[in-house]
């Protein structure tokens, strides 16, 4: 073999470990993939299926809104080659952290997707009745509770493919082969959720903690209001004293509220009145991490909204 033909194979051999290099992610190995919260997570896993296993960030319970870094999810999000996560309007601990340790690029917020709906969140009160006060104008900023429409998810996955592929070109075929069976799926999941919810559409009912707008809009759910917006500040005296009342006159079924200190908030407001405390668990806590838990999310808290709303 000519000495020139020699040099030729060896520089295409630099340019292609070169490339592959430039992508922060070493030759042959895995990319360390971090998800921040369990829906973005499964979404991500499912792409990765086959190739490796994302790092759930915040595998903790409580609110994603306030927290703090622990030094172990501090060097999680240090090391990682990708983070995918819902946004600045939901981890808002994670804002500086992120911006001063990755390069954009390797940031890919649900929030940043393009084809994702969204929906301004709405103020703490009373929605959908007409005789009680106004609760305040509408919150300016977006609510971030995205993955609860899973059409959004749909267009979350093409985003998430695109950053595997361009970290790691080598599993590309997988990444678009997963992408392509997991928006085939959350299609199928969109469709169940419809025949499941759509008896609901005429049926009120309270939640305490304003978290499912998405679901409610994609299926034309009727909530009439909320004890508590994304701010988490809950209703003064009055406006329980409100609530309570339009309970009472709508003779309304159900207050959903998502565990902890939120059921001693349903509790008052269904205390002597035809209503019941139901929980939802929006954030999953029951449910393991991984490529399922989107799809069991989602299912349960159909069912559960069924279970307590068909007449």
């Amino acid at each position: 073999m000519s000495q020139t033909i020699v040099k030729a194979q060896r520089l295409r051999l630099w340019l292609v470990l070169a490339a592959l290099l430039a992508t922060g992610c070493p030759v042959g190995a895995t990319p360390q993939v971090v998800a921040t919260i369990k829906p973005v997570h499964s979404i991500v896993a499912g792409v990765m299926a086959g190739v490796g296993v994302p790092e759930l960030l915040l595998s903790r319970q409580g609110s994603h809104h306030h927290f703090h870094l622990r030094p172990s999810e501090a060097r999680t999000l240090r090391r990682a080659d990708l983070v995918f996560w819902a946004g600045p309007g939901l981890e808002t601990g994670l804002v500086t952290p992120l911006s001063q340790w990755l390069p954009e690029e390797r940031v890919i917020a649900l929030a940043d997707v393009s084809d994702v709906t969204h929906l301004r969140k709405r103020s703490a009160g009373i929605w959908l009745d007409e005789t009680a006060s106004p609760p305040g104008r509408e919150a300016a900023a977006l609510d971030a509770h995205r993955w609860f429409d899973p059409r959004n998810m749909q267009a979350f996955v093409a985003s998430v493919e695109q950053a595997l592929t361009d970290i790691d070109p080598a599993n590309q075929a997988r990444y678009r082969q997963n992408g392509k069976h997991l928006r085939l799926a959350l299609a199928r999941l969109d469709t169940e959720l419809a025949a499941l919810l759509a008896p609901l559409s005429e049926t009120p009912y309270v939640i305490v903690h304003d978290a499912f707008h998405y679901l409610e809009q994609r299926y034309n759910l009727h909530a009439s209001g909320a004890l508590l917006s994304d701010s988490e500040v809950p209703l003064g005296a009055k406006g329980l004293r409100e609530m309570r009342s339009l309970i009472a006159r709508r003779r309304l079924r159900c207050v959903f509220y998502d565990g902890g200190e939120e059921k001693r908030l349903a509790r008052t407001l269904t205390e002597g009145g035809p209503a019941r405390a139901i929980p939802l668990d929006l954030q999953g806590r029951d449910i393991a991490p991984g490529t399922d838990f989107y799809f069991q999310l989602m299912r349960g808290l159909a069912t559960d909204l069924r279970h307590c709303l068909k007449k």
